[in-house]
């Protein structure tokens, strides 16, 4: 399930995208139609793009099926994750007073916007002795009102005599095509997304788009001279309400223009740029789920990709002394949690090479899908002497339970993380020597404001573990320990 901040990320991402298409192509067109179709296609593209996944075939075999060990036997080479929760944060740290500014000025615009129903539910009721059907509306007369409106089926008008026959066919545009439908989509549009200025760009162009639609219709059914005097006889100073279509509304020079434009065909060119764009967009964010980063629940992507050449006679050896083996090689995303359940399934004796790259964020393996590598041909040490795999693993001399409770008594939450509400999964790697000592310990993969740091002090502090045994001989074995930072209430896991 994609997270809240991928949504809103994806969905201000491709409504931008879409807007800027509008704006160079179709900004200026007289297809006035079309026009209302292409915003509305942007905001329903945007609203739905987010939740699409594409999956791309791979020519590499796809790990289909789960190893039937015990996760635990691997657990010496990733540890299982270990939770830290703060023990007091500042409530309005920086993220949250961010976010509470955004949702107030949510609430406002909603706010703002519902006002403006309530009062024209208000002056409907205020106005029932005036009421009279006029298909395909009701129309409501009352004194207080600004102008002449309509709001879905409803025609709000402070006099009668203001409704000749050019008026109603302007009016009737509206009921006809629902433009109401689409005042309230880009309402909830601009209110929920106000920080995007391509919604409120698209909430004006579709309420001109509106006026212009009816226009032309309007100018269908008598002269234009006595149309455009008709608007200017209406042109009164006052407060409209942003719910409603007036029929005076932005009497602009543009408006006048696009009374006279003739309506053409879109061009095909423009056509193809735009759908393509649009199916270019739809592949870029069903596909790509690394444009968020360090989000916990992303989806799992696995790469799968030719051995490096440094690892090529590696492979050689294994594929001699294992001719039935079905070797791939893949690159997981480190800050995924899911990764790790992945790992966790395949048999520790499949794993022929294991290898954590900081810069990339990345660990990359090199298995044997079909099971346990031949015992003759184990997994040897690096060019460093380290093992990733052993007969014997490395294990805490006071055992994990109480290894997993030092961590817990002695890690604290920094400061620096609690202001900034920072929280997160730093991966620590160390090396146990062939005395038990942990040595080369760092952070692979952190999420700064001083966690890393910690995790790393409070591992270098750690008692020694019994070195991992191959042959019957101490050897040195890299092992890596998931740290957790939740601030309190993130977390049920108590730290």
């Amino acid at each position: 399930m994609i997270s809240s901040i991928d949504y809103f990320l994806e969905f201000n991402i491709v409504l931008v995208l879409l807007g800027i298409i509008y704006m160079i192509l179709f900004r200026e067109e007289p297809n006035f139609r079309f026009r209302r179709f292409f915003i509305l296609s942007s905001i329903s593209l945007s609203i739905l793009l987010p939740f699409i996944s594409f999956k791309a075939n791979s020519p590499f075999p796809i790990i289909s099926q789960s190893i039937s060990k015990s996760a635990s036997e691997l657990s010496f080479i990733v540890l299982q994750e270990i939770i830290i929760t703060s023990e007091e944060v500042e409530f309005w740290n920086f993220p949250r007073v961010i976010l509470g500014v955004y949702v107030l000025i949510v609430l406002f615009i909603i706010i703002r916007f519902l006002l403006g129903i309530i009062n024209i539910i208000r002056i409907k009721r205020n106005s029932n002795s005036k009421i009279t059907r006029f298909r395909p509306f009701w129309i409501i007369e009352n004194d207080s009102i600004n102008g002449t409106f309509t709001f879905f089926n409803y025609l709000f008008t402070n006099n009668r005599k203001h409704l000749t026959p050019q008026v109603i066919s302007h009016e009737k545009a509206h009921v006809n095509e629902r433009h109401s439908v689409d005042i309230i989509l880009v309402n909830m549009l601009t209110a929920l997304f106000w920080a995007n200025p391509m919604s409120w760009y698209f909430r004006k162009h579709l309420q001109d788009l509106h006026e212009f639609l009816a226009d032309r219709k309007a100018l269908r059914d008598g002269g234009e001279t006595e149309y455009i005097n008709t608007l200017l006889s209406q042109t009164v100073p006052g407060l409209q309400l942003s719910v409603g279509h007036y029929l005076n509304k932005s009497l602009t020079l543009k408006r006048l223009k696009m009374m006279k434009a003739k309506n053409e065909k879109i061009k095909k060119w423009k056509l193809a740029v735009a759908f393509t764009f649009m199916a270019c967009s739809g592949i870029l964010i069903g596909c790509n789920e690394d444009v968020i980063k360090d989000v916990d629940d992303v989806l799992l992507t696995a790469t799968q990709l030719q051995v490096p050449e440094k690892y090529k006679n590696d492979l050689k050896q294994y594929q001699e002394a294992n001719p039935d083996a079905d070797f791939v090689y893949i690159q997981i995303d480190s800050k995924n949690e899911e990764a790790f359940n992945r790992i966790k399934s395949l048999d520790p004796k499949s794993i022929a090479i294991m290898e954590v790259d900081k810069s990339k964020e990345t660990i990359s393996l090199l298995f044997n899908r079909n099971g346990a590598l031949r015992s003759s041909q184990d997994k040897g040490p690096d060019e460093n002497g380290i093992y990733t795999i052993v007969e014997e693993a490395a294990s805490p001399s006071i055992g994990l339970p109480n290894f997993y409770q030092y961590i817990r008594e002695n890690l604290k939450y920094p400061e620096q993380a609690k202001k900034l509400g920072v929280e997160g999964k730093v991966l620590v790697q160390f090396v146990v020597n062939e005395k038990g000592e942990l040595t080369n310990v760092k952070a692979v993969k952190g999420i700064g404001a001083g966690c890393d740091a910690e995790a790393v002090r409070v591992i270098n502090e750690a008692m020694a573990w019994k070195p991992g045994r191959e042959n019957g001989k101490a050897v040195k074995q890299r092992i890596i320990l998931p740290i957790s930072f939740a601030l309190k209430g993130d977390s049920n896991n108590k730290g």
